[in-house]
This record gives structure tokens, C-alpha cells and sequence, in this order.
């Protein structure tokens, strides 16, 4: 498995003249995903450079309770079919550009929570964590 530094080089082997840098951190339920998710964050923005950070997750994205309830998804959900896949292809294309809102998702009441969407300008490295879709 590679290590944080290992990304780390790669990544500024790679990076974009212009734009948003979007990587993408995928791998089961209780992997580290977030755990891995801050911690690169917190080391791009150490670069020189200091470029800024997001973090979002794609449990934002998941459909409501209310709609996965009346497409008969309840059980599904956190497979493919109960995420508002659309949804987060709008907001990747529209972080490109200029503001963009991610929804995000309460593990407390186990469903999207419009109060803890957040919106902001395009960062210089976006990750995006969760499941694979």
C-alpha cells in the first residue's frame, strides 16, 4: 500500500498548471478513508506554496431518505442506485469554474442535512472521499 508520502510526490509529480487538483480517495466502510482523506489535505497545504484544501465526501450525495423511500431504495442505500450520481458530476464541473455546493450527510440523523452543505471557491486540491460509485 503506497504511503502518504508516496502519494504525496506523486501527486505534485503531476499537478495541474490551472485549476483544481481532484483526487479521488475510494475503499470500504471504515477503511481510513477520512483518516487518509485529512491527512493529505493537511499535507498539500503544507506544500511551499501553500495551495488550500477541501475535503468533501461523497455520503453527500447519497438520495435523501424521503426519496430513496419512494423509489423503494431504503434498503439499498449506500449501493450505486442510491446516490445522486448527477448530482455529483454538477458539482466536480462546477468547482472547476467558480463556487460550488457539496451536500453533506448527518450520521446523526442518517440522512442529508441542507444545513451542513457547504459552498466554496474552486480550491487548489479538491479530495473527494467515499465508496466507489
Amino acid at each position: 500500500m503506497p504511503s502518504l508520502a508516496d502519494v504525496r510526490d506523486l501527486l505534485r509529480a503531476h499537478k495541474p498548471a490551472a485549476g483544481p487538483y481532484v483526487v479521488a480517495i475510494t475503499g470500504s466502510v471504515a477503511a481510513g478513508k477520512s483518516v487518509f482523506a485529512s491527512e493529505l489535505a493537511a499535507d498539500i497545504a503544507a506544500w511551499p506554496e501553500r495551495p488550500s484544501a477541501e475535503i468533501v465526501c461523497t455520503d453527500g450525495f447519497l438520495m435523501d431518505n424521503a426519496a430513496l423511500e419512494a423509489l423503494g431504495l431504503t434498503q439499498r442505500k449506500g449501493f450505486p442506485e442510491s446516490y445522486d450520481v448527477e448530482g455529483l458530476k454538477a458539482a466536480l464541473t462546477a468547482v472547476r469554474r467558480g463556487p460550488a455546493r457539496f451536500p453533506a450527510y448527518s450520521h446523526v440523523t442518517y440522512d442529508i442535512d441542507p444545513c451542513l452543505a457547504r459552498t466554496f471557491d474552486p480550491p487548489d486540491a479538491l479530495i473527494v472521499g467515499g465508496l466507489g460509485l
